[in-house]
């Protein structure tokens, strides 16, 4: 037991269950009154006087969390308060009580309420500070399919077995730095060795191997690593504390990649360990399903995905990710009780947890976040999540299974299918309107070989083409029947691809949002009667032009407020519009863009340049043209003429 608790314990000796009867009184009476910031100093004797008691822990730390922290309208000081919850559970409640599925749970809820959905109006700060945070311990996720997400972690969950669990072979008698320098070969060309020399030269420098060092490095890489510094914003506009040694560092070309990833991984392995009270092998289990029971068709779910698809791509920096992983390992901790105490209750209420974290890293998994900026993340569904929501959603099936549910509800297998298929139903449409053809076909063929011959009117339903099927599914949905409906899922499609093509740099999935923006667009319109009493006005309900619609799409992003959109995010988008959308944009936006630029530090003759050939623009304004069309057309070229 740490000396801050058992110092308080001796000191009261055999009145110590008194003296927290007593405390416990006064919390009410405190609670009642609205006296927060007293509640938390009494809590905290509570917790230091009856630590094995779990509910203490679980009370103060939701009293920080969320009474607390709310009494204070600054966001950095609620951000303190929302902090001390999570680290007060994190670092004392769940480590003095490792059995408490109760404490693991409220953890995870705090991540996936407090800082992942908008019940308080300061998440978005929250959102930013946690994600600089995470990205300066673990680096941005790795990009692309799956499967590299798992490959970059794998080195962290070695080093981890090797050099720090506490259960490794000799953990007595060497500490991870120790084990660390013991495993160097002594071969100079060998990378574990030369990453030996590279700690013990920051070691000499008098920076301890803890986590105020990786998060220096994670600044240092971050900063290198910043689209905002390469092409927006030189250095001296910058405020994000980086220590130049570090800098240097990194930088430095005579150390390899090789090398420093390896002292890169060790570190972090320590840190999430030492600091985060975070297993990495508890982590990669996540990551690759290994958490997660076999489904109960597992040779049909392993032929659905591809091996590269199959794992769960986890950004760290999202509170989701945290929010699955004390939940799931909530859960492992109630299972293995499960024998002792019977309280399947305490798995199934866990993993249902488990099921809403996978949901909100299904919907906005993806996140657009650069630390150096001051913008706030940008949170996207991510379809590489589908396959991996699969298998957890299975899992919830086993675990109902075990506990006779189908037998007490006849009905339940047949709900649970159902509910599966409209899963798959969903899942085609998340990755077809994110621009991901290739996932939205996987999954498409999925829900054929699985469905077709689920209902009477499946086989029909599933024979259609891909396209032909999402945009049906459009009007099946009752709420995608209007006008309104199909207006926004277009604009939605637009809002993607300025996101993640314009903002991102991921212009190839500028295309295929367009193509699908323009297909929906297009079957709306073929199936209204687009007649108007007077011919020089359009039908009732016809939806604007296609061009129309990117272009006020485009100028309400560009006029959001600096701490929704930056003002270098802002500038990285108008760098790749085309010449005559960036010349409409510029009659609209540009003086108030320029300003917003200025006021930021940053030069608006780089960031927002005026367009060539503006003056020209402005004398031919009075004119209708269809420029606009042209961001459309460069991208997703059309195949029939527009139905207007």
């Amino acid at each position: 037991m740490p000396p801050d608790i058992a110092i308080p314990n001796v000191m009261f000796g055999a009145f110590r269950g008194l003296a927290v009867d007593l405390m416990w009184l006064r919390l009410n009476n405190m609670q009642e009154e609205g006296r927060f910031q007293e509640m938390n100093d009494l809590a905290q004797w509570i917790c230091q006087l009856h630590p094995r008691y779990p509910k203490v822990w679980l009370f103060h730390a939701w009293n920080m969390a969320y009474n607390v922290s709310v009494a204070t309208t600054k966001a950095e000081e609620r951000w303190k308060w929302v902090r001390d919850g999570i680290a007060l559970l994190r670092d004392q409640g769940i480590p003095l009580n490792p059995d408490s599925v109760l404490l693991y749970r409220e953890l995870s809820w705090i991540f996936l309420h407090k800082l992942g959905h908008h019940a308080d109006e300061m998440h978005f700060y929250y959102r930013r500070e946690f994600a600089r945070e995470w990205h300066e311990v673990l680096g941005p996720p790795a990009k692309g399919r799956a499967i590299n997400g798992l490959n970059a972690f794998l080195p962290i969950a070695e080093a981890y077995a090797a050099h720090v669990d506490p259960n490794r072979p000799l953990a007595d008698e060497h500490d991870p730095v120790e084990s660390f320098k013991l495993a160097a070969s002594g071969d100079e060309d060998d990378a574990h060795t030369r990453a030996v020399v590279e700690l013990q030269k920051l070691i000499d420098q008098e920076y301890a191997p803890d986590v105020e060092l990786l998060r220096g490095i994670g600044r240092a890489m971050a900063l290198r690593n910043s689209v905002e510094v390469q092409y927006i914003a030189s250095n001296r506009f910058l405020t994000y504390p980086v220590d130049q040694r570090l800098v240097d560092w990194i930088a430095d070309e005579s150390i390899d990649v090789e090398v420093r990833d390896t002292l890169l991984a060790f570190l972090r392995a320590k840190v999430l360990y030492e600091h985060y009270h975070m297993d990495p092998s508890v982590m990669l289990s996540l990551i690759d399903g290994s958490a997660f029971p076999e489904v109960d068709d597992e040779q049909a779910y392993l032929d659905a995905w591809e091996p590269e698809d199959r794992p769960l791509p986890l950004d760290w920096r999202h509170p989701g990710s945290h929010a699955l992983y004390w939940a799931a390992l909530g859960e492992i901790v109630a299972r293995r009780l499960l024998n002792v105490h019977d309280k399947q209750l305490d798995v199934l209420n866990t993993y249902r947890q488990v099921m809403h974290a996978s949901q909100q890293l299904r919907d906005s998994g993806q996140l657009l976040f650069d630390p150096v900026d001051g913008h706030y993340p940008v949170m996207m569904a991510d379809p590489r999540q589908i396959p991996a929501y699969e298998r957890v959603f299975f899992a919830a099936g086993h675990r109902f299974s075990e506990e006779d549910t189908w037998e007490r509800a006849p009905d339940a297998p047949m709900t649970f299918r159902a509910g599966h298929e409209n899963f798959l139903i969903w899942a085609v449409q998340l990755a077809y309107y994110n621009g991901d053809r290739r996932m939205a076909t996987l999954v498409y063929e999925r829900l054929r070989r699985e469905y077709h011959d689920f209902k009477a009117d499946r086989e029909a339903r599933y024979a259609q083409t891909l396209d032909d099927f999402v945009i049906q599914e459009l009007g099946r949905d009752p709420g995608m029947e209007g006008m309104d409906e199909i207006k926004r899922a277009v604009e939605g499609l637009f809002r993607q691809a300025i996101h993640l093509g314009y903002v991102r740099g991921k212009m190839e999935v500028v295309g295929p949002l367009f193509r699908r923006a323009r297909h929906v667009h297009e079957s709306y319109q073929s199936k209204r009667i687009l007649t108007s009493p007077d011919p020089s006005q359009p039908p009732a309900r016809s939806l604007p032009r296609l061009g129309v619609m990117f272009r006020d799409v485009l100028r309400r992003e560009l006029e959001m407020p600096p701490e929704q959109l930056s003002p270098r995010l802002k500038a990285r988008l108008w760098s790749r519009l085309l010449l005559p959308t960036q010349q409409e944009m510029y009659w609209f936006n540009g003086p108030e863009l320029r300003e917003e630029a200025r006021g930021f530090g940053l030069d608006p003759d780089k960031a927002f340049p005026v367009p060539e050939g503006m003056e020209q623009y402005v004398i031919d304004r009075r004119k209708l043209s269809d420029e606009t069309d042209e961001e459309l057309n460069q991208h997703a070229p059309t195949t029939k003429s527009d139905p207007n």
